[in-house]
C-alpha cells in the first residue's frame, strides 16, 4: 500500500477538474465522499483519510482547488507578459 500523502495527491489530482475559485466547502461534498471511498477501498481508514486532509476532508479538497486555480492564473498571467 502506498504512503497515504503520495495516494493522496494522485487521488486530489484526479478529482479535481476545471480551475475555478470555491468559497463554500460544501461544493465538495460528492467529492469528499468518493475520496474516502477510493480511500477505503485501497485500504485505508477513514480516520486515516481525514487525518492526511487535516481533519476536514471538504475542506481540504477546496483549499486544494483554490490553490490550483490560483496557480492556473499565475501562469496565465506569466504567459500574457
Amino acid at each position: 500500500m502506498a504512503d497515504i500523502n503520495s495516494w493522496l495527491e494522485g487521488q486530489v489530482s484526479a478529482l479535481l477538474g476545471m480551475p475555478f475559485f470555491a468559497e463554500e466547502k460544501a461544493e465538495f461534498r460528492d467529492a469528499a465522499k468518493a475520496l474516502v471511498e477510493q480511500g477505503q477501498a485501497a485500504g485505508y481508514t477513514v480516520e486515516q483519510i481525514k487525518d492526511a486532509c487535516d481533519g476536514d476532508v471538504e475542506t481540504y479538497l477546496m483549499d486544494r482547488q483554490n490553490s490550483m486555480t490560483n496557480a492556473a492564473m499565475q501562469d496565465m498571467i506569466a504567459d500574457d507578459r
